[in-house]
């Protein structure tokens, strides 16, 4: 984490329930997390994690919908299996 964090702030991109971003922000790191079909989105349905709920907030978008957020350094993306 400490690798990462230096290149903050940071934005993960596929967040899932965002997880990873909530050890993240835990550690004290400036992170935002996005994902196509956020869980509990009500607009949209998301099959990987149907009745589970999000460690932190999670906005809905992807890599091409986000280009405005500003200051943006670094981006990593972070897959576990599950």
């Amino acid at each position: 984490m400490t690798a990462i964090a230096r290149f903050a702030p940071i934005v993960e991109i596929g967040a899932g329930t965002g997880y990873w971003a909530s050890l993240m922000r835990l550690g004290g790191v400036d992170i935002l997390c996005y994902d196509k079909n956020p869980p509990g989105h009500p607009d949209f349905a998301n099959h990987f994690h149907e009745n589970a709920k999000c460690w932190t907030e999670v906005l809905s978008g992807d890599d091409f919908g986000n280009r405005s957020t500003p200051k943006l350094h670094a981006a990593f993306m972070l897959a576990a299996a599950e």
